[in-house]
C-alpha cells in the first residue's frame, strides 16, 4: 500500500492498527486500573478527553436487586437507568427539560465514561489531606424482573462522587410483586413479557412550602439559618408504576435521599430569646410520567423528584427539650465577649428528619397527591462556602455560650449557657 508516496507493509499497517486499538487501556490503565470489563467504546471517548485535557472518569454500576433484606433470584429482567445528575445545577444553561434514560438492557453490571468535574480544593470529613472535590452524579435505577411466575419491580437512587478516575458502585433495589390481577399482560405462551422501552409523556414542576432546617434559640441570643447558591438539603425522590388506564399498580416507593440544590443565596427572619421555629424553603419538584410499552400493551412510571430549593421564612413552633441542658453529641464552646457567631452546618446523618410532608399535582389524567420526606442531611454543595446558623449574642448570660447537635453531625444546633468550657 502507498499512502502520500511511500510504501507500507500489511504487517506495518497491523501494527499501527494495534497501537490505536491498545493506546486507550496502555494509557489510562496507569489512572484506572483494570479495565478488561469495560466496553472499547468508553475506553476511547474516555482517552480522547484525556488527550484533550479533560477529566474524563468511568463508573461501573453493580445492581444488587433484594427482597426483605436477601438476595432476589430471578429469571430474566430488564433495567432503566435515569440520569438526574444535572436537574441539581438548576441554572437555565445547566437544566434539563426532564431526566434522561441512559441505559436500557438485562445486565446488572453497567459501566458509563463521565465526565469528572472539580468543584473546589478542600476536604470532605473522612479525609486527613486535601484535594479536588468534584460534582456528584445520581443516576436512578428501576428494575422489573420475572420471579416464580409473576413480574417484580423496585427502584433505586445512586449517588456518588467520582474520587478518582475510576468509581465503582453497588445500587441495592428492593423488589416487590405486581398485584396478582395485573400478571396476565406479563406473560404470554412464548415466556414473560417485559417493558421494553420508554418515551416521556408528560412533565410539570411546582413549588412547596417545606421545612428545612430546625433554629434553636435561648436566653440572650438570636439565630438565623442562612444558606448560599449551590448548598444541598436532601428530600425524598419517589415512583410509582400505572397500568394502562392509570390506575395505580404500586404504591409510591421512595428511592431515597436526593440532592435539592439551592437557588439563591439568602437567610431567614431572626429567632429569639427561646422561640424555636422552622426555616422554610420553597422546593421545586418536579414530576414525570414515562410511557413503556409492554408487549401490545403499556404502562406508565410516575416520578417525584426535588429539583432545587429557594427562599427563606419561618415556619411552625418547635418542642426542644435538650436547650438549656448538658450538651449532648458534638459540642464547641464561645468565650463571653464574641457578638457574632456563625456556624457551619453538616453533613448531617442518612436519616429522615420530617416525615408525611404533603404535595400534590394536577397532571393530564386527574389530581394526584403523595408524602415526601425531609432528609437529616445538609452539605456545602457546589458552593465554596456551608449552609450555617447564624448567631448574634445579645446578653451574655454567662461566660461560655456552648453549642451542641445531638449527634445530628450538626444538622441541629442546640445551646446552653455554661460557666465553663464544654
Amino acid at each position: 500500500m502507498r499512502v502520500g508516496g511511500k510504501s507500507f507493509s500489511f504487517m506495518s499497517i497491523l501494527v499501527l492498527v494495534l497501537i490505536l486499538l491498545l493506546s486507550p487501556y496502555v494509557v489510562l490503565a496507569r489512572e484506572y486500573g483494570l479495565l478488561a470489563d469495560v466496553s472499547f467504546d468508553i475506553l476511547w471517548s474516555c482517552f480522547l478527553e484525556y488527550l484533550r485535557g479533560g477529566q474524563p472518569g468511568i463508573v461501573r454500576i453493580s445492581i444488587v436487586p433484594e427482597y426483605e433484606g436477601k438476595p432476589f433470584r430471578y429469571e430474566s429482567a430488564v433495567i432503566f437507568i435515569h440520569n438526574f445528575t444535572h436537574q441539581s445545577r438548576p441554572r437555565p444553561e445547566h437544566g434539563k427539560e426532564h431526566s434522561e434514560i441512559i441505559y436500557c438492557g438485562g445486565s446488572t453490571k453497567v459501566s458509563f465514561k463521565i465526565s469528572r468535574i472539580p468543584l473546589r480544593w478542600g476536604w470532605d470529613e473522612i479525609e486527613a489531606e486535601p484535594r479536588f472535590i468534584y460534582l456528584n452524579y445520581e443516576y436512578a435505577v428501576f428494575m422489573y424482573a420475572w420471579s416464580g411466575g409473576r413480574l417484580w419491580t423496585g427502584a433505586s437512587l445512586v449517588r456518588f462522587e467520582p474520587k478518582k478516575p475510576l468509581t465503582d458502585v453497588t445500587a441495592k433495589v428492593a423488589m416487590e410483586p405486581l398485584p396478582a390481577e395485573y400478571q396476565d399482560i406479563y406473560s404470554s405462551g412464548s415466556g414473560p413479557i417485559l417493558p421494553s422501552y420508554g418515551t416521556i409523556e408528560e412533565v410539570i414542576e411546582r413549588y412547596y412550602r417545606m421545612p428545612a432546617v430546625q433554629l434553636h434559640s435561648i436566653e440572650g441570643i438570636s439565630v438565623r439559618f442562612y444558606a448560599y447558591y449551590g448548598n444541598y438539603l436532601y428530600y425524598t425522590q419517589k415512583r410509582r408504576v400505572l397500568d394502562w388506564t392509570y390506575q395505580p399498580i404500586t404504591d409510591w416507593q421512595s428511592l431515597g435521599d436526593k440532592i435539592t440544590m439551592a437557588e439563591d443565596t439568602t437567610g431567614t427572619p431572626w429567632v429569639s430569646n427561646g422561640e424555636k421555629r422552622w426555616a422554610m424553603v420553597w422546593v421545586r419538584y418536579r414530576y414525570e410520567r414515562w410511557k413503556w410499552i409492554v408487549g401490545s400493551m403499556w404502562q406508565y412510571e410516575e416520578i417525584v423528584t426535588p429539583i432545587s430549593f429557594g427562599g427563606r421564612d419561618l415556619g411552625d413552633a418547635i418542642q426542644c427539650s435538650l436547650c438549656g441542658g448538658n450538651p449532648v453529641g458534638n459540642a464547641l464552646g464561645y468565650v463571653c465577649g464574641v457578638p457574632d457567631i456563625e456556624l457551619p452546618l453538616g453533613d448531617g446523618v442518612k436519616t429522615v428528619e420530617v416525615s408525611g410532608i404533603k404535595i400534590s399535582f394536577s397532571v393530564a389524567y386527574g389530581p394526584i397527591t403523595l408524602t415526601v420526606e425531609l432528609w437529616k442531611e445538609i452539605q456545602k454543595g457546589t458552593s465554596a462556602q456551608p449552609a450555617k446558623i447564624q448567631i448574634h449574642v445579645n446578653t451574655w448570660v454567662k461566660n461560655y455560650l456552648v453549642t451542641f447537635d445531638d449527634n445530628t453531625n450538626w444538622k441541629v444546633v442546640h445551646f446552653t449557657w455554661r460557666d465553663t468550657p464544654p
